[in-house]
């Protein structure tokens, strides 16, 4: 009865299930992370940055899920009424249509033994036309389900299809259409020429009720398009606008606090290129443009990370931009692509961008600057959102 309970939890509530497995398994990387960085001496921004970010996604989803869960949106159920009886149906045209004869009415569990005969009541139509319509109920939802499942596997349909309470097949050797819906106790089958006419004697039936909507007025707005379709815009706002700001914040090192005075423009530069040996290969670029490669080898992955660096003097930063290059050949030119992103931390055999880096942010954090990666560098006003 346990694992029963527990099977349907988790799938009446899978998609919470899966927001909570997803955002635990997140912690504790993060948490990983968190210990590997700090144990190098570095900033744990990176992982604030990454832990709000998969926040702002996830935890409206768990609260949406969550609430679904309490407040579950009220769904047709199967009206007890209508297949009330003993021996048989008490108001059959509720099942068969209004037009049913009770005379042709007979015992399905004498013709279809293998299934039903643990039935409560079960009935069976034949229409003149050939038609049948077949209604049975159980005791409770299982034994339901197992005598739906005999049911069917005794006509052996073909090219069969559905939602998961209603399945069509074909009928072989004769080629008409089969229709099997369970609901709650109850089973339910068809058989006609086509689906047409099977979804027409469906439509005949009147078993299904709709419970009152118990929901708190807030949880159903959303059942409006506009207002969820709002919320969603609001997200991707609210996301973008961390990913964008939270990234350069992340990525940026402030000055040092013991710094009276930002050297100037000339003096930074003039610093930088004193630093330029093979630990620290950096190179000048032009005034105030500097550009560091540091290549890689490591397991499955051969490359070269390029830093372009550049002084900004009015607000005493230096942008960083971060590219990846790789060549046909190692006598070829270097084809860059933008990084769209900012690696915050990287290190292991064959690379430790850390050890490359490291004099250059101690250089320019020394001399009051900050250094400042960027995703990209956005022109005029669209700065700032970078920055």
């Amino acid at each position: 009865m346990g694992a029963l309970i527990q099977n349907n939890l988790v799938q009446n509530h899978l998609g919470l299930v899966i927001v909570s497995a997803v955002m635990l398994v997140a912690a504790l990387v993060l948490a990983a992370v968190a210990l590997l960085m700090r144990s190098a001496g570095l900033s744990l921004r990176p992982v604030v940055f990454i832990g709000v970010f998969f926040a702002i996604i996830c935890v409206p989803q768990l609260l949406g899920h969550g609430a679904m869960a309490l407040w579950p949106k009220a769904k047709p159920a199967l009206d007890e009424a209508a297949i009330a009886g003993v021996g048989a149906f008490a108001r059959p045209e509720l099942i068969f249509g209004t037009e049913v004869d009770r005379a042709r009415l007979q015992d399905a569990r004498a013709v279809f033994v293998e299934a039903l005969s643990g039935a409560e009541v079960a009935q069976l139509l034949i229409h003149f036309n050939g038609e049948t319509v077949v209604a049975a109920r159980f005791a409770d939802e299982e034994a339901a389900r197992v005598g739906a499942a005999a049911l069917w596997t005794m006509f052996s349909p073909r090219n069969t299809s559905g939602d998961g309470t209603t399945t069509f097949g074909t009928r072989t050797p004769i080629g008409d259409k089969i229709a099997l819906q369970r609901l709650g106790r109850a089973v339910f089958m068809w058989t006609g020429p086509d689906r047409a006419a099977i979804e027409d004697r469906m439509r005949q039936a009147r078993v299904m009720t709709t419970p009152s909507d118990a929901r708190p007025a807030w949880i159903t707005a959303f059942d409006s398009w506009r207002v969820a379709g709002a919320a969603l815009a609001i997200l991707v706002i609210v996301a973008s606008f961390w990913f964008l700001k939270g990234a350069a914040w992340a990525g940026r090192v402030e000055p040092s606090s013991v710094v009276q005075m930002p050297a100037s423009a000339a003096e930074l530069d003039q610093r930088i290129a004193t630093l330029a040996s093979a630990t620290v290969p950096v190179t000048r670029l032009s005034d105030g443009r500097w550009e560091v490669r540091v290549n890689y080898d490591t397991t499955g992955e051969v490359g070269t990370h390029r830093y372009v660096l550049e002084l900004d003097e009015s607000n005493h930063r230096v942008k960083v931009l971060e590219y990846l290059g790789s060549r046909a050949s190692p006598s070829g030119e270097y084809n860059w692509k933008l990084q769209m992103g900012i690696t915050f931390f990287r290190q292991g055999p064959g690379l430790d961008l850390q050890q490359m880096t490291g004099p250059l942010i101690r250089t320019v954090t020394e001399a009051g600057w900050t250094w400042q990666p960027l995703l990209f560098d956005a022109p005029g006003p669209l700065a700032w959102f970078v920055s």
